[in-house]
């Protein structure tokens, strides 16, 4: 393995050496410039837009290519400081259009929804979108990894923009205007590049219409695939380089409980929570932009969705803090489902506690052909409030990232990252690395990534195999036809990147996935179907070369036209020589091989009726016992001003031969209630038996304009089976109350 590393490494090198500024020859929509900006009142009918010309939108779903329902249209301009968008949404059946959502960035497929994405630097993977409903909403979000693989979308994203919309007998109408400061470009010769699609949705038909044609051979999100999008071009745009001060002022009230110095009870303790801080962007160039931050809070971000950990592992949870999210994508480095190489939940974020962030600054952009990302955050001393113990000292948090295309195509880019940790005692772990993702052909890609990691006081014995991972992927990226997937990754023993995650240690993975799908024809009641999909794949422990873990997961899946989801699936694992581990206090899996057999089947109801349900259960052998797992979520809208959602989650392990019993329950209520489109609140309350907590978070929220947010937030975490632990648990194990108001100023 050392001589293949000695062999790939100056090779991958001479590659990224290779590459150089190209060009793509491509057929471009040249975007008209207004003569005036138009009034936005949601009546796109003046004559601003009269020179405008109409963009026809044609069906994706339910039959690609068919004849849409409904007529509809778009239309794209711009002034100097401005990109405007108007939607024509014509409907026959106007009293049934959609619209049953209000809030700030929550949508749904009960909704109608209308609007545009940009892949604002062209590079045919990442990409930005703004979408509204008939309610007139605000709905803004991120694309990357090309619409592929997950969920390739970050709606916590937000940006400055307006949008105003009007209906009558003939339809509902909407007017964007996008300040051509809140979307980062690349301009070359005075001109610009983009690529760009429309979308319309008709909630009552599960009908999607989009401009340009587009196949929806690659599946769900077909519509989010920036590779397939229409280039435009806009030239004269004078330079706006955006600079926002947004401060902000907290103040609230925590309250504490923790156990006295004999540990024969708790006190509580009241702490009053007072801060200020501030946020700022500066434009540096239409393509750069750097970010700022002074004391960080996140305290209005909501709550995780707690979860069950069945396995040896840690979980995974997405990141959802604002500062982190802007172009976020460029910082992706991943080894496919085996970790990455950064994951921004590290900095401020430890064993479910906040570390305070002192400040920082983040550059994102493109110079020339280079993709830039630079980020560095200086984390503060967590402290452990009982005993006052230091957890955690000082950290500087700092990544870097480069990444370009290559003249291959225009979908092929190389890159490098690197990540550095360092605490004030001069403490280091450094991570560095290159990956690449290569277009073949066709749909056809390769995926490579090489890194490596150190830190100090490393033992000078150690070599570049066990401090390294490699990642290998050819797949074929397609729902129609064949697809598949083949993957080999290898990480050494002390392969640690402290900014990134890592499921497993000392491993040699060896993967395949091969499926094959058919889009069914116009009178089918099927939108596509998968036959059958095969997913296997065996984990090596390098230590002795035992197939630690080997998966084989057959799966069948059904999507209708009304979007209805169900799928089908089975998994056969075979678990060698693992380590003892403990799903609770009392129950564990005893060290040993085990060989077992589950089966799933999941059902999705579609989301533009009333009610509308996810539904999943699990049954099979669990190790040397035997699972029964289930999971419900109804959710009900009523009106446009309210979105009950419940949940509940039950996993019961028997153990029978050892006389163990795993018993877990896990109940969820969130409630939002929407009185306008600046005006919203929402519960979310979460019980786990496993930890015999309920937590309850509470947010209200006044958005007056993008920028200007108060928001009251109210936290709890009450114990249950109080009177099973000695001494006898509090009521509440926490509580907080804050109030936050956030003021953007901008200067340009």
């Amino acid at each position: 393995m050392r001589r293949y590393y000695s062999i790939l490494s100056p090779c991958l090198f001479c590659f990224l050496a290779f590459i150089s500024v190209s060009s793509f020859s491509q057929s471009l929509m040249v975007i008209q410039k207004m003569a005036e900006d138009p009034q936005l009142d949601g009546l796109p009918f003046e004559s601003a837009w009269e020179a405008m010309t109409p963009l026809g939108l044609y069906m994706l779903n339910p039959v690609s290519g068919g004849v849409p329902s409904q007529k509809s249209e778009a239309k794209i301009g711009y002034t100097d400081k401005y990109l405007y968008v108007a939607g024509y949404m014509y409907d026959t059946e106007p009293d049934k259009i959609r619209a049953k959502s209000k809030k700030r960035d929550e949508m749904n497929g009960a909704n109608d929804f209308f609007g545009i994405s940009l892949d604002t630097y062209n590079d045919n993977e990442n990409g930005v979108f703004f979408f509204t409903t008939p309610a007139g909403l605000r709905f803004d979000g991120q694309i990357f990894n090309d619409g592929q693989s997950g969920f390739p979308q970050q709606p916590e994203w937000n940006t400055v923009w307006d949008v105003e919309i009007s209906g009558n007998s003939l339809g509902w109408f909407v007017e964007m205007r996008i300040p051509l400061s809140s979307i980062r470009y690349y301009s070359r010769e005075g001109k610009v590049i983009m690529g760009m699609n429309f979308i319309r949705y008709i909630s009552r038909l599960a009908e999607m219409d989009i401009y340009p044609k587009t196949s929806n051979e690659w599946g769900f999100w077909s519509f989010a695939k920036p590779s397939v999008f229409e280039d435009i071009e806009i030239s004269g745009i004078e330079s706006i380089n955006p600079l926002y001060f947004s401060p902000y002022l907290l103040g609230g009230v925590e309250q504490q409980s923790s156990l006295n110095e004999t540990e024969t009870s708790y006190n509580t303790t009241t702490d009053w929570e007072r801060q200020l801080g501030m946020d700022v962007k500066v434009g540096l160039s239409k393509s750069m932009t750097l970010d700022l931050t002074i004391n960080t809070d996140f305290a209005q971000v909501e709550a995780d969705d707690q979860e069950i950990n069945l396995t040896r592992f840690s979980l995974f949870f997405p990141e959802k803090r604002q500062f982190f999210l802007e172009r976020s994508s460029i910082f992706d480095f991943k080894f496919g489902t085996s970790g990455q190489l950064f994951y921004s939940r590290t900095i401020g974020l430890y064993e479910d506690q906040m570390v305070p962030i002192w400040g920082g600054g983040r550059l994102t952009g493109r110079a020339g052909p280079w993709d830039i990302g630079i980020m560095s955050l200086q984390t503060g001393y967590l402290k452990d409030n009982s005993t006052g113990e230091e957890l955690l000292p000082s950290y500087n948090n700092s990544v870097a990232r480069l990444r370009r295309k290559i003249p291959l195509n225009s979908n092929s880019y190389v890159g490098g990252l690197v990540t550095s940790k360092v605490d004030v005692n001069g403490e280091y772990n450094l991570s560095y690395g290159m990956d690449g993702i290569i277009n073949v052909f066709g749909n056809d890609y390769l995926n490579v990534a090489l890194a490596g990691t150190t830190k100090s006081g490393l033992d000078s014995g150690t070599g570049f195999s066990d401090l390294s991972k490699i990642f290998l992927q050819w797949q074929r990226r397609t729902y129609e036809g064949f697809g598949y997937g083949l993957n080999y990754s290898r990480a050494g023993d002390s392969f640690n990147p402290a900014l990134g995650f890592e499921f497993r240690k000392d491993f040699s993975r060896y993967g395949s996935i091969f499926s094959y799908g058919f889009i069914p024809g116009d009178r089918s009641k099927f939108l596509r179907q998968h036959k059958l999909s095969l997913d296997a794949y065996t984990y090596v422990r390098n230590s002795d070369n035992v197939a630690e873990t080997v998966i084989i997961k057959p799966s069948y899946e059904l999507f209708t036209k009304k979007n209805h989801q169900i799928i089908f699936s089975s998994e056969i694992s075979i678990e060698n020589d693992i380590d003892t581990f403990y799903l609770s206090d009392d129950v564990y899996i005893p060290s040993g091989s085990y060989k077992f057999t589950e089966f799933q089947v999941f059902y999705q109801t579609p989301s533009y009726n009333i009610g509308y349900l996810n539904t999943y259960y699990l049954t099979g052998r669990y190790y040397d016992g035997w699972i029964n797992s289930f999971n419900i979520t109804p959710a009900l809208t009523l009106g446009s001003s309210w979105i009950i959602e419940t949940g509940y989650g039950l996993n019961d392990i028997n153990f029978r031969e050892r006389d163990q019993r795993f018993l877990s329950h896990l109940l969820m209520l969130k409630v939002l209630y929407m009185y306008s489109t600046t005006l919203s609140a929402s519960s979310f309350i979460q019980y786990n038996s496993l930890i015999d907590k309920a937590i309850w978070n509470v947010r209200f929220r006044f958005n007056p304009r993008e920028g200007n947010d108060l928001y009251l937030v109210y936290n709890d975490n009450l114990n249950s089976s109080r009177e099973s632990y000695y001494p006898v648990l509090p009521v509440r194990s926490q509580r907080t109350f804050l109030l936050k108001y956030t003021h953007a100023f901008r200067i340009r």
